[in-house]
């Protein structure tokens, strides 16, 4: 049998690749240095040292006779270049495209006060792309930049067929909420540009008041997988309209949104599909509660795999957002074949109190035992004190039951009337659990890993202990951590897995 060995080459590039900015806070220089220290170095210690970019300045040191000025953008002063000479040369672009054709990924970030117009004056001058390989590619605006045609053209000469992502940030203040660049010829021909020069993007991400594209984006680009919209403004929330154009995306696999705002003078008697069709994961944030159903109902059976969502009642003093709570888990009970993640935190106080005969935690989770294949759960009410919900220990015992797959439980809801005992129901019918997390919890159980890192689980009501801690049972079902320690009130009790 021949030894595998690695050939030098390849030696090269495995200590070339360990150099980032998480092993060496000197890893820039180290791989310069090794650059110039011989051949065998070079190519591969230049390729990390401009493979991920967080500024395209290094990129503009390559271009002779360039001149700086600052010019007054966006309310503050930014650096703007330009070429001296009005043609670079031939031996000119090799020197550039010898680094530029290097790039794989940029994140020019919201600090740097760069001027860009010096980008348009290079793409003039060349018929293929200033970067060739660059398939990530991220830009912040300036905060307060007013977006328009002169803003986002300089972009285009980022975009090439390889890429793959694309992230821009319109900052706040940008203008564009009033949507008044629909009625832009030259606007849309800006874009139509844009989809032209990278046809097999992936994943698109727009915040600030650029969110506002994300229709014409969506129904232009068929190849998405993730879509991220996250406007700034608060006054400006996301449509029906764009919903519908994601949801018609065949390959759209994550969809993050913010502030999602669909309004309905009923719910529909049956859920209702409106696309989605590849969809497995879906983020909802600062959201209404209508939107999260309207949603749901549009998402096909057999297909979501994780589900979050941070949800805020239309008005908190109406007795409407009270009614919506349970529809919204009534929908969730459809997807009992694919989902393993629910994440799901209502800030708002969307519940039946006691006085509406409604009390008991079960009347919300019912719909959820239905989902068997739940791995990662995490449900949160804002409850006031007075209003806790009972959660007796033949409950506890139907969801342990329900949800044998668990790994990580986290429910911030206020609950009375459970006891330590309903424990072994979690230990004897989930056998993967890690975590395990109930607020207003009698005891907790801090435990040790191996790795030195700690973990904290508490379990319980506000019901009083009617018997002792039995450490042999705890010790037993987390026999893989190291120390266990138990606290109840001011006493605390010691194990050792």
């Amino acid at each position: 049998m021949v030894h595998h060995a690695l050939r030098i080459s390849e030696i090269v590039h495995e200590i070339c690749g360990h150099l980032d900015p998480d092993s060496s806070p000197t890893w820039r220089s180290d791989l310069a240095s090794m650059a110039v220290c011989c051949r065998s170095f070079q190519e591969p210690a230049l390729e990390v040292l401009w493979r991920d970019m967080e500024d395209v300045e290094p990129l503009l040191r390559l271009i002779p006779d360039l001149q700086m000025l600052y010019v007054h953008r966006g309310g503050s002063w930014a650096r703007s270049y330009t070429i001296a000479t009005t043609q670079m040369t031939p031996i000119d672009w090799e020197r550039f495209d010898y680094y530029a054709r290097r790039v794989r990924s940029i994140d020019h970030k919201l600090d740097h006060s760069l001027c860009y117009d010096i980008f348009t004056q290079l793409a003039s001058q060349r018929r293929g792309p200033l970067l060739p390989r660059l398939v990530e590619f991220a830009w912040s605006f300036l905060r307060g930049t007013r977006i328009t045609v002169v803003e986002l053209r300089p972009l285009l000469a980022f975009t090439s067929p390889p890429l793959r992502s694309l992230t821009l940030n319109g900052g706040e203040g940008t203008g564009m909420d009033d949507e008044s660049w629909r009625h832009d010829v030259e606007f849309i021909q800006l874009l139509d540009q844009f989809v032209h020069s990278m046809p097999l993007l992936e994943e698109l991400v727009l915040s600030g008041n650029l969110a506002t594209l994300h229709v014409e984006f969506s129904r232009r680009l068929p190849n998405l997988r993730i879509i991220g919209v996250f406007p700034s403004e608060t006054h400006w929330s996301l449509q029906e309209e764009g919903i519908c154009s994601m949801a018609s995306l065949q390959h759209l696999h994550s969809l993050s949104l913010l502030r999602c705002c669909v309004y309905r003078d009923s719910l529909p008697d049956t859920p209702s599909p409106i696309g989605f069709s590849s969809l497995e994961n879906l983020f909802l944030s600062e959201s209404k509660l209508t939107s999260l159903i309207y949603i749901l109902d549009g998402l096909p059976v057999g297909r979501i795999q994780s589900i979050e969502a941070y949800t805020n009642a239309d008005d908190p003093n109406e007795d409407e957002p009270r009614s919506l709570l349970i529809p919204v888990f009534e929908r969730l009970s459809r997807f009992a074949t694919s989902l393993t993640t629910l994440d799901l935190v209502l800030f708002a106080r969307v519940y039946p109190s006691p006085a509406d005969g409604s009390s008991n935690l079960m009347t919300f989770l019912g719909p959820l035992l239905s989902l068997r294949l739940l791995k990662f759960v995490h449900l949160g009410f804002d409850v006031a004190p007075e209003d806790g919900l009972i959660w007796a220990d033949a409950d506890i015992q139907r969801v342990a039951c329900a949800w044998p797959h668990l790994v990580d439980v986290n429910f911030k809801i206020r609950t009375e009337g459970s006891s330590l005992s309903a424990l072994q129901s979690f230990i004897d019918r989930c056998p993967d659990l890690e975590g395990l997390r109930f607020p207003q919890s009698t005891f907790t159980i801090r435990r040790y890993r191996s790795d030195g890192d700690t973990q904290d689980l508490s379990f319980g009501g506000r019901a009083p202990l009617s018997a002792g801690i039995d450490m042999g049972v705890l010790n037993q079902a987390f026999k893989w951590m190291l120390p266990v320690e138990v606290e109840v009130g001011s006493v605390e009790f010691e194990g050792v897995a």
